[in-house]
């Protein structure tokens, strides 16, 4: 999930008087008003990567936007589109709201402006921003600039079904559980009761939960060249999984590797499900507990990192500084306040914005989230335009050592081959 506006330039036209027809000078009159352009009106095309809906775009971006800077018109370019066939149609954003993590195809395209200048221009304050966000943004460029803008930073937690824990006389999970404690658990969870398979645990609906928590690398940034099969933390990764779907009754006929969002919220049948934290909802049948996402033993209370919304300003906007001020303004401690209490976890470090998160969310009510704020982010690593192709191959070979298709030494290195035949491939073009 990029809008701030320039403020208007303030002109002081001098006040000369000229008297009789002589045309001689007169001194300037004291304390005359200076004269004040109006800021032009400036359109500004905003591209919503992910499908957040128009309402909430309206709510949490547009309407701050057109309150506090009512001579800037956002023009939505709605979920759906290519960024690629924008660009080739001469219709090409001013902003991108993207998830960070999805933002590798961005930089492909070189689209991303770096803000560093801009925000020295327009006299940003950064101790204002909390210091973990920018750093992450700055490990997707090569050179360390600034590509995008924080807007709103994600919640991991562990989500479980009460029903399937009570049906089997189970402990719920404890707030600071390690992966190992959770698999203890799925242990005595995962069984076939009345014809109905009941799954215990699922790693999540995507390797980069645990990739980004284990601060591992796709690819050197200086070599070019994969690091998935000689980095610790992808062979600790590879077997994490391995050892949840190896527990018996935990991984049945039928069941797929990033299948978690299904088996616990359609087929309720899955016990513990790790995510960006939802709210309990009656409409989805599922009686739903929360707590702490589990963290490795070796890493306490640290948990996936570089989830976040941020906003893009392109290189090809033609008002860069009021694009500026506009992602700098959707920062400012009162949307970011505004935006907590629907919501949308503030990445300032104003104390007021952070303790207002769901202030106004009915379902959040009754629910300590202090335990939440207890999970730090993992160590950022250097990523790069490869990190897609480094990503595909993980998937494809983590699934057939889970599987059981190939042992773990030869996965990670047919991961390395193929992420590297990738990016030859990727640097020929």
């Amino acid at each position: 999930m990029k809008k701030r506006i320039v403020s208007a330039l303030a002109i002081v036209l001098p006040l000369l008087l000229v008297a009789g027809c002589g045309g001689s000078r007169q001194p300037a009159a004291e304390n005359a008003p200076a004269a004040e352009n109006p800021p032009k009106p400036v359109t500004l095309k905003v591209f919503v990567v992910p499908n957040v809906g128009e309402e909430y775009y309206n709510n949490l971006i547009a309407a701050h936007i057109k309150k506090k800077f009512p001579h800037i018109t956002l023009e939505w370019i709605p979920y759906g589109q290519k960024l690629p066939e924008l660009l080739a149609s001469g219709n090409a954003p001013d902003l991108i709201f993207d998830g960070l993590t999805n933002l590798i195809p961005t930089l492909e395209l070189d689209i991303p402006l770096s803000l560093d200048e801009l925000a020295e221009r327009n006299k940003f304050d950064f101790s204002k921003i909390q210091p973990e966000m920018i750093k992450e943004i700055r490990s997707y460029s090569k050179t360390g600039e600034l590509v995008a803008w924080p807007q709103a930073k994600h919640i991991f937690a562990l989500h479980y079904n009460k029903d399937i824990f009570d049906q089997f006389g189970v402990p719920y999970p404890k707030e600071g559980s390690t992966w190992e404690e959770v698999m203890e658990l799925a242990a005595k969870l995962s069984r076939t009761h009345e014809g109905i398979e009941y799954r215990g645990l699922s790693p999540g609906v995507g390797h980069n939960r645990l990739s980004t928590q284990l601060s591992a690398p796709y690819v050197d940034p200086k070599t070019e060249k994969s690091v998935i099969g000689t980095h610790e933390s992808w062979r600790k990764l590879f077997q994490t999984y391995k050892d949840v779907f190896g527990i018996p009754g935990n991984y049945p006929k039928g069941a797929a590797y990033n299948d978690a969002a299904r088996a616990f919220m359609t087929d309720k049948k899955l016990a513990m499900y790790p995510h960006l934290l939802m709210l309990p909802d009656p409409k989805l049948g599922v009686n739903m507990g929360l707590t702490t996402f589990p963290f490795f033993k070796d890493k306490p209370w640290i948990g996936p990192s570089g989830f976040m919304e941020v906003m893009v300003i392109s290189k090809t906007t033609k008002n860069p500084d009021a694009a500026f001020q506009v992602v700098a303004y959707l920062t400012s401690d009162e949307v970011q306040t505004s935006n907590a209490r629907l919501g949308m976890n503030p990445v300032v470090t104003n104390t007021q914005a952070q303790m207002s998160l769901f202030a106004d969310l009915p379902a959040a009510k009754g629910i300590d989230f202090t335990p939440f704020f207890k999970m730090k982010p993992a160590e950022s690593y250097s990523k790069t335009i490869y990190d897609a192709a480094g990503s595909k191959a993980a998937i494809k070979y983590l699934q057939e050592f889970i599987n059981g298709k190939l042992d773990l030494n030869t996965a990670l290195s047919r991961a390395d081959e193929e992420t590297n035949k990738a990016i030859e491939e990727q640097n020929k073009k």
